[in-house]
């Protein structure tokens, strides 16, 4: 017995099976001695004569709801023979008048594949969580990427929420539960480093990210339709936006500690003769209202 499938932009499942007029699938492995996974696909055509699966017919009962990346599912006899997603939706009609709609879908390897995943650099990290990492930020990427922006008139202050579709996150000094984000304060963070570490701390809760139990509090919830990534305002979220190995801004105000701003935190030193704090920036402004290091000798450097 045939069952297909497929989840709705509402969430609800359809089921596919009294349309379906042909099917053909194919699985990305071929054989367990080939030891290459090859994108799996399945084509299924529909009967569309009641025009249910036609995009711009507002009178179908799922106009708006079949769209790219909902996930379908095809059984046979009760066994799941392939997982994966909707690529596209073609229409078309025979010499009869026949009209069909064939559904083009991929499995979840498509998805791995075709994503570009730009990740911080990773020491020390068991291979089981990288992976976790990897293949969360490519299923997920699926749905939507959104960049996150900072303002500088803004200050967070404790219990302070902000919701991301479907979940709420509360920010907090020390997080207690499920949710919350670790919330950094000044003089422990400098003002001019605060902002950027304090929206470092909400992305790495939204994208599930390392730093569990640290910047968030363990088990907290990500959103089902959003991955963040770093808006290019500011100098400094325009260079964390390119994911860099090293960002040291070199505004601090004392210390021979040069900050990396970056996620890796490959902090660096101060040596020689050397000013901090020193005035007129040349990134400063609204966004970057900041001091820069001053070298005073040739042999000063950053190490």
């Amino acid at each position: 017995m045939l069952e297909v499938t497929l989840s709705l932009a509402n969430n609800t499942a359809l089921d596919l099976t009294p349309y379906v007029r042909g099917l053909r699938a194919q699985q990305g492995i071929q054989s367990s001695a080939s030891g290459t996974a090859w994108i799996g696909v399945c084509y299924l055509r529909l009967d569309n004569s009641a025009g249910h699966f036609t995009p711009g017919d507002v009178s179908s009962p799922y106009h708006g709801l079949i769209v790219p990346n909902q996930p379908l599912t095809l059984k046979i006899n009760g066994t799941t023979v392939f997982t994966g997603r909707l690529r596209r939706l073609t229409l078309s009609s025979t010499v009869y008048g026949e009209r069909s709609a064939t559904l083009e879908c991929e499995d979840l390897l498509s998805a791995l594949q075709a994503t570009k995943i730009a990740l911080p650099l990773q020491e020390d990290v068991r291979a089981d969580e990288l992976i976790r990492v990897i293949t969360a930020r490519a299923f997920r990427t699926q749905t939507c990427i959104r960049p996150l922006h900072h303002s500088p008139s803004i200050t967070i202050a404790e219990n302070d929420t902000v919701t991301i579709d479907d979940v709420t996150y509360r920010f907090k000094a020390t997080p207690a539960q499920i949710n919350d984000v670790k919330r950094l304060t000044a003089p422990a963070t400098p003002v001019w480093e605060l902002r950027y570490k304090q929206l470092e701390h909400l992305m790495a809760a939204i994208n599930g990210g390392l730093g569990e139990g640290d910047k968030y509090f363990s088990g907290t919830h990500r959103p089902r339709g959003f991955i963040a990534e770093w808006g290019n305002s500011g100098v400094t979220g325009w260079i964390r936006a390119r994911n860099p190995v090293r960002y040291y801004r070199l505004a601090e105000t004392s210390g021979t500690t040069a900050f990396d701003l970056g996620e890796n935190k490959l902090n660096a030193t101060y040596v020689g003769s050397y000013s901090l704090g020193a005035a007129n920036s040349p990134l400063h402004g609204i966004e970057e209202p900041l001091t820069c290091l001053q070298l005073n000798s040739p042999t000063a450097y950053v190490s």
